[in-house]
């Protein structure tokens, strides 16, 4: 064989070498670079830094490589709690949903309903707030529920017309986390029966009278409620016994504009 053939040839060989060898380089980044629990955790790490927008653009992009992966629902609730950070309520509501429903992890699916909850406590849809509460409950027997859970679902109860099974969870609040923020509130709402509308709060008995006074002129049956707040006495001029908090906002809306003041208690 002439030196030049054998020249052509190995030159090939290492031609076709190095090809090989910067394909498996390719391939080994890829993989480094896509690894699964690498992404979800920079992910994380990027929320909990505030990056809203990159831990959501993370957790798209994971869906759409592995979706197929078993802790694709880790993904979905990352998606879930950076839309709800960035007030993409709606986006947030379908990711959570997504995340219980493929989600094998009692916990994870615990806390996507909590979520759910949080969003329609704070929109006052209370009977969906209750739903989701209980659900989180229920995933997860051996997750206690918190203290803002607690009052919540103890609120968002008493908001439906449930006084009574409002007080089992108010009562393990104070059980269970005495010096908590919520707790003072729940030990204020435990033993109430009805919503009202409050007019105004005085420090003066008379003040309040008056006011009450007033009130009853215009076809309005006021009381005066004395209240210790703050470790000060105050006296609220209030009307009504409403077993629910719709009622007692539909109420409040209708005298909204002679008593622009006017608001729901507790």
């Amino acid at each position: 064989m002439r030196l030049s053939t054998i020249q052509r040839l190995r030159g090939a060989w290492r031609r076709s070498g190095l090809l090989s060898l910067l394909a498996m380089a390719a391939l080994l980044a890829g993989c480094a670079q896509q690894h699964p629990g690498k992404t979800l955790s920079a992910g994380f790490s990027q929320y909990q830094s505030g990056s809203y927008a990159s831990s959501n653009a993370t957790a798209n992009e994971y869906i759409q490589k592995y979706g197929h992966n078993p802790n694709v629902d880790e993904a979905y609730y990352l998606k879930g709690i950076s839309c709800e950070a960035r007030g993409d309520l709606a986006g947030a509501e379908v990711a959570y949903r997504a995340a219980i429903a493929c989600s094998k992890r009692p916990d994870l699916t615990a806390k996507s309903y909590r979520s759910l909850g949080d969003m329609a406590y704070m929109k006052h849809n209370y009977s969906a707030a209750v739903t989701y509460y209980e659900a989180s409950i229920s995933s997860d027997p051996s997750l206690a529920p918190g203290a803002w859970l607690l009052f919540r679902l103890g609120a968002a109860l008493q908001s439906e017309g449930q006084w009574s099974a409002a007080r089992i969870y108010f009562a393990r609040l104070l059980q269970d986390f005495p010096t908590s923020p919520p707790a003072q509130f729940a030990l204020e709402r435990i033993n109430m029966t009805h919503f009202a509308l409050q007019y105004a709060a005085f420090t003066v008995l008379t003040a309040a009278s008056r006011e009450a006074a007033y009130l009853h002129m215009q076809h309005i049956p006021a009381v005066v409620v004395p209240s210790e707040v703050g470790g000060r006495w105050l006296y609220l001029v209030q009307s009504g016994d409403y077993p629910t908090w719709a009622m007692a906002t539909a109420e409040q809306v209708a005298l909204k504009r002679r008593f622009p003041q006017v608001i729901v208690v507790p």
